[in-house]
């Protein structure tokens, strides 16, 4: 019985901590695919009403004129947004919510690149320390909270080529409390189910063990 009670609750902890933190990352990822997705469904909706979007991405000639078109103050009206940039097919940056950054380029990104090769892809990153991270995460506000990155393709029309790409840095509010909520939840439910699972085992080696030792006697 007591070779059992400590083997058994060591392994179901340690399973119920796996199992907890696959599903919660799992969920997580779930839900960020998810805003990903409501994002890029803005985007494309703008994208077929502002045609001037479009052509400033794919014509260098309208950026060295200065025409940026009014409606990128869309792109900074979404709900959450730290930072929104604009990147061309050779990514550099030539319109971003924070002016200083405008014309730069910065090392490998590996979203970007997926992003200008069609995907939509959401990352979540937290804040770092001055001088760490990205250079492009430099003087975002907020710093030492949860942010979440996604980067939506500009594309020439439906299912066209990708001119470009469009990355937003957000701080979902209500996705942040709803990340939190499950994590609590799962935690709640692993503790939960571990103790029923271990009363139930135990109590079946321990009355086991107890009828073996009065049948001896």
């Amino acid at each position: 019985s007591r070779w059992f009670a400590l083997t058994a609750l060591a392994s179901i902890a340690a399973l119920a901590t796996v199992i907890g933190l696959l599903l919660n990352n799992f969920l997580s990822e779930r839900m960020l695919a998810q805003e990903a997705s409501l994002t890029q469904e803005f985007v494309n909706s703008l994208l077929m009403i502002e045609t001037p979007l479009v052509r400033f991405t794919a014509d260098p000639a309208s950026r060295r004129e200065g025409q940026a078109p009014e409606s990128f103050e869309h792109l900074t009206r979404i709900p959450d947004v730290l930072r929104t940039n604009l990147y061309d097919r050779e990514q550099k940056l030539i319109w971003s919510s924070d002016p200083s950054m405008i014309g730069r380029t910065f090392d490998r990104n590996p979203e970007l690149e997926r992003a200008l090769a069609g995907e939509v892809v959401a990352e979540r990153e937290e804040h770092e320390h001055e001088g760490e991270g990205k250079a492009e995460h430099q003087a975002l506000p907020g710093r030492n909270d949860m942010f979440v990155e996604i980067y939506v393709p500009v594309r020439e029309s439906a299912g066209g080529a990708v001119l470009g790409a469009i990355e937003f840095y957000k701080r979902p509010q209500a996705l942040s409390r709803a990340l939190e909520q499950l994590r609590m939840y799962i935690a709640l439910g692993a503790v939960i189910g571990g103790a029923l699972l271990y009363m139930a085992l135990f109590g079946l080696v321990r009355r086991a063990d107890l009828t073996i030792r009065e049948q001896q006697r």
